[in-house]
């Protein structure tokens, strides 16, 4: 972790040559915190467990088996976090798995229709998109309409999408429009 600015290869290589044993336990942790660090690397919080495994027992050249019984103890030892996602085991980085956690726990809270902490605000959303796209000169796509039209009735969101899909564009006309309105 100290010394990641050098590649994992060197760094393993320099730890094979004071002494590490192949097989080693310490060595095999700091594999598998490289390897679910490039799934981060990548924009994933978690990585399927046999994946990951797998991954790491073909760079470090050792039986996937080894590399799941250090991951057990990581998990143990409260370093990893492993769940069942969608009908198959995946690991966490700890603290990944409570940030999830807790930001999944609030977004419930905001989006309980029996809570009064959010409410959907009833609008003309056609016509205040509309005027919006005339301020700006932006012209919306359909998708980006209906997803600030479900931001405004919803009154909670989660907007995502990769790289250039306009997520912050719907963002700004949100926030255009709440200023707009006094909302």
């Amino acid at each position: 972790d100290e010394f990641s600015h050098m590649g994992f290869k060197k760094i393993d290589e320099a730890a094979f040559q004071l002494g590490v044993s192949r097989d080693s336990e310490y060595r095999i942790g700091s594999g598998i915190r490289f390897g679910l660090g490039s799934y981060l690397d990548r924009g994933h919080t978690y990585a399927p467990v046999s994946e990951l495994c797998e991954q790491v027992a073909d760079y470090l050249d050792l039986p996937g088996q080894l590399v799941r019984d250090v991951l057990e103890d990581m998990a143990l030892m409260g370093k990893v976090q492993m769940t069942n996602l969608d009908g198959r085991q995946v690991v966490y980085f700890y603290g990944y798995y409570k940030a999830e956690c807790i930001i999944c726990g609030k977004l419930a809270d905001l989006a309980d229709p029996d809570s009064s902490k959010l409410a959907a605000v009833c609008v003309d959303a056609d016509g205040l998109i509309r005027k919006a796209e005339s301020a700006s000169g932006i012209l919306l796509s359909e998708e980006q309409k209906e997803a600030i039209k479900g931001t405004l009735s919803n009154g909670v969101s989660i907007i995502t999408g990769g790289p250039g899909t306009g997520k912050t564009t719907i963002i700004s006309t949100i926030l255009s429009i709440m200023l707009e309105t006094g909302m």
